[in-house]
């Protein structure tokens, strides 16, 4: 029976993994404004988390406003959302999942200087590494070169990313996975809404269905199926089973937007690659 879940589990955390690679894709299919791409993507999620809780019969949750927690991680999930953005519009798919990725890490060395907590000598040997993959995959150090710009936006996505994650620990004790998804994805329309006119209404219409399905695809199945798969793994054991993320997601970029990354990208991404799931090994949950 244990194995039977497992197997469950794995096509599930596999399938998610699919559907949240897709974002790339949608973002690099439409030539749109990265933070008017993000306010659309929530504000569609939203609305469509809004008709499920109440097609379900479930009580819509209550914004809890005065949770600081909730508040920040929803600014964080902000950063994270439009650097990604920004990072595909500068660089590539493979640079901007590569770059992303980087996230376990950016966790590893900053819980200990958020939380007050001692740090393991061990990370300081894992960033080198991370920053020698970053290194090989920048061809030139410079805010003048795009990648470069790619790099960095990713990086700065990852951060936000791994901040918002060590913050937010604890919501999961409070609310459930539904109405924290909620929260954050009202959160990030709020603070957009000044970018909301950005482009004029035929150009929102020509990309509809572009953002119709990024709000869908990789925001709600797959982050949705991502919490699913914790009924059967647990939170880190998950991460483990996410590593090929990032291969799923130059793969869709190499089908569908004949993006093939270089001979650079593919070694410093496989260092990078390595030096994360090195340390998410080293952290196993069984």
């Amino acid at each position: 029976m244990k194995q039977n879940n497992e197997n469950i589990g794995l096509v599930i955390i596999n399938i998610s993994s699919i559907f949240i690679a897709t974002a790339g894709i949608f973002a690099k299919y439409m030539s749109l404004y990265p933070a008017f791409i993000t306010f659309a993507r929530c504000l569609i999620a939203s609305l469509i988390l809004f008709i499920i809780l109440t097609i379900k019969g479930k009580k819509i949750p209550r914004f809890p406003y005065k949770d600081k927690y909730v508040l920040l991680s929803g600014v964080l999930m902000c950063v994270h959302w439009v650097s990604f953005f920004y990072s595909i519009k500068y660089s590539s798919v493979a640079i901007a999942a590569i770059s992303i990725f980087t996230f376990p890490i950016f966790t590893a060395l900053l819980e200990p200087i958020l939380l007050k907590k001692n740090l393991d000598p061990i990370h300081l040997i894992i960033a080198l590494a991370l920053m020698m993959g970053i290194y090989i995959i920048s061809p030139e150090m410079s805010l003048e070169n795009d990648v470069f710009l790619g790099v960095l936006f990713g990086l700065l996505s990852a951060t936000a990313y791994a901040v918002r994650n060590i913050y937010s620990k604890n919501l999961r004790l409070k609310y459930n996975s539904i109405s924290i998804m909620f929260y954050q994805v009202v959160i990030v329309a709020i603070l957009l809404i000044p970018f909301a006119n950005h482009h004029e209404v035929a150009v929102v219409k020509s990309n509809i269905w572009p953002l119709i399905g990024l709000g869908i695809l990789p925001t709600i199945i797959g982050h949705g199926l991502l919490v699913e798969s914790f009924k059967y793994f647990s939170a880190t054991k998950a991460s483990i089973l996410t590593s090929f993320q990032p291969l799923f997601a130059i793969s869709l970029g190499m089908i569908f937007l004949h993006e093939y990354p270089s001979i650079q990208v593919w070694i410093g991404g496989s260092i990078i690659t390595v030096a994360v799931i090195y340390e998410i090994l080293r952290k196993r949950v069984d």
